[in-house]
């Protein structure tokens, strides 16, 4: 019942991974990235993608086995992280909460996800390295993992910039977790290693330049609002695998400002609360929280509400489900009818857990399946029409014609549709089935 099962487990629920494909923007991120690496925002990730390309060239199954063997990897690291604060079985039911999490395929059925996939494994081997230096009985070996996480935490920047949330995931879990002493003087080298690393993001001009268009297609404050509104719609998606999309429009996925914050209010109140006599409640709502800070911050975002960066912030809640299960097996567990039912409770959690997964992956293995699904779930998406049109441009033109004049029935104003709408117009002469 340890990295073996967790293994196990993990890879029945998402063995379909690698039979997917590139998506829609995965050619552009991917294959086409840079051979230099100055200058460029996500080195470190776009590394990756040419270590891909010269290993097994632009073959999707390649990229994919990769993302795949990073979510089990977490997996591990979770299983780790949690034996510190939890029982053996509270344990392993946390990482295995953290392995059968639906949302996360958004993460690990998608070339592009690789981006929150590794910079979430590098910041967990990251967590580990600080927490093995506070242990270290001597200062070489101090300073050795000390060394270690500065240059996890450095190296995960570099996959992804939202990585510099990490020096207060380490103070959530000293805080919250198992108590560090004299935390505040330890996570000061990596509030130092943060300021110089965002500095160093903001040399970059193409960081300016997002940061512009950001400002610039919301103010700040209105931006703030955007993301404070959509907030408990993305946080209630880890319980609602029905709903996850890879399109939520901001009509369908934001709760009125007030109610918004009336909710989350409620939410860090009650985790203040209960901070003694319920941790780990406390835990999941901080780090949570502290997770999402930079996507939920000043920064307009195309779309408000995305699974990907639900992908660590689930940490948290994983440890909070390890021990609630584990709480549960040992109250029921006395007894063989208990045992019964405990086996038959857990299985069956799993099971559809894995079922919910294997979903996820399906739907992303194939952009016509993905685009279609997106547009049952978000039919007032102009967006999602026209992605479904190219998705269709080559299967079914007639089809995917359809969908593109469907996308500027929603919003006239798409230039991207409009050009799709001509050049299928183009590919469909009289002979195309199209009213």
């Amino acid at each position: 019942m340890g990295a073996a099962g967790l293994l196990a487990l993990s890879l029945a629920a998402w063995h379909g991974v690698p039979g997917g494909t590139f998506q829609f923007d995965d050619l552009g991120a991917v294959l086409s990235a840079p051979a230099g690496l100055a200058g460029r925002i996500r080195p470190l990730l776009a590394l990756t993608f040419q270590a891909d390309l010269a290993l097994h060239g632009p073959r999707p199954a390649g990229f994919l086995a990769e993302n795949l063997v990073l979510h089990c990897l977490s997996v591990l690291l979770v299983h780790a992280l949690a034996r510190r604060v939890l029982s053996p079985l509270g344990a392993f039911l946390a990482a295995a909460a953290f392995a059968l999490q639906p949302s996360h395929a958004e993460v690990v059925a998608y070339v592009s996800g690789r981006s929150t996939g590794l910079m979430a494994l590098l910041l967990l081997a990251a967590l580990w390295a600080f927490l093995r230096a506070g242990e270290s009985p001597t200062p070489a070996a101090r300073r050795a993992w000390l060394a270690a996480c500065l240059g996890l935490f450095a190296a995960a920047s570099g996959v992804k910039e939202v990585a510099l949330v990490f020096p207060l995931l380490v103070l959530v879990w000293g805080t919250l977790g198992r108590r560090e002493p004299d935390l505040v003087r330890r996570v000061l080298p990596l509030a130092a290693a943060a300021a110089v690393l965002a500095l160093g993001l903001w040399s970059i001009p193409r960081y300016r330049e997002l940061a512009g268009w950001s400002f610039a297609r919301h103010p700040a404050p209105e931006a703030m609002a955007l993301n404070l509104s959509a907030l408990p719609v993305q946080l209630s998606l880890w319980l609602r695998p029905g709903a996850l999309s890879v399109e939520h429009p901001l009509d369908d996925a934001a709760l009125p400002l007030g109610p918004a914050l009336v909710f989350l209010g409620a939410m860090g109140a009650g985790a203040f609360l209960v901070r003694r006599r319920a941790p780990r409640v406390a835990l999941a709502v901080a780090w949570a929280f502290a997770a999402l800070l930079p996507t939920q911050s000043l920064l307009a975002k195309a779309d408000v509400v995305t699974e990907k960066p639900l992908y660590l912030a689930w940490f948290g809640g994983a440890l909070l489900a390890g021990e609630a299960l584990a709480g549960a097996a040992a109250r029921v567990g006395a007894s063989r009818p208990g045992r019964l039912v405990l086996v038959l409770g857990l299985g069956g959690a799993a099971w559809l857990a894995g079922r919910a997964v294997q979903e996820r992956v399906h739907v992303w293995s194939d952009p016509v399946l993905l685009w279609t699904d997106a547009t049952r779930k978000a039919p007032g998406s102009s967006r999602a029409w026209n992605n479904l049109g190219n998705a269709l441009r080559t299967r079914a033109p007639d089809r995917a014609l359809l969908a593109v004049r469907r996308s500027l029935d929603l919003d006239p104003s798409n230039r991207r549709a409009l050009a799709n709408r001509d050049t299928l117009e183009a590919l469909c002469p009289a002979g195309c089935a199209v009213p």
